[in-house]
């Protein structure tokens, strides 16, 4: 069937810059039904779709604007673990003076 998904697969392996080394796959998918690849092969198919997904436009942009949101959130949680550091830096410094004064006190 000239337009079965795994055919299609197949011509997309031929015409794919990526495709080189992905030629036993091509082979496989022209001599065998899907149900007849190995583990292996079906693997490898898996692979190269998601590589050809990501090595779209679009999904390269979406990829782009997920990382830049995670960059944000992660440079928003650092400032807020250093604005909490410091609390309880000054808080651990205060209970120290205090109590450092006080046992001071009851030495004397």
């Amino acid at each position: 069937n000239e337009s079965s998904w795994p055919e299609l697969c197949r011509v997309m392996i031929q015409t794919s810059c990526i495709g080189g080394e992905f030629r036993d796959l091509e082979q496989a998918l022209g001599d065998k039904e899907v149900t007849e690849l190995t583990m292996e092969e079906r693997l490898s198919l898996l692979r190269f779709l998601c590589d050809e997904a990501c090595s779209s436009d679009k999904v390269q942009r979406v990829l782009n604007d997920k990382l830049k949101q995670v960059e944000r959130i992660m440079e928003k949680k650092r400032k807020e673990d250093a604005a909490l550091r410091r609390v309880e830096h000054a808080k651990k410094l205060k209970a120290s003076s205090e109590g450092g004064g006080a046992a001071g006190g009851e030495g004397a």
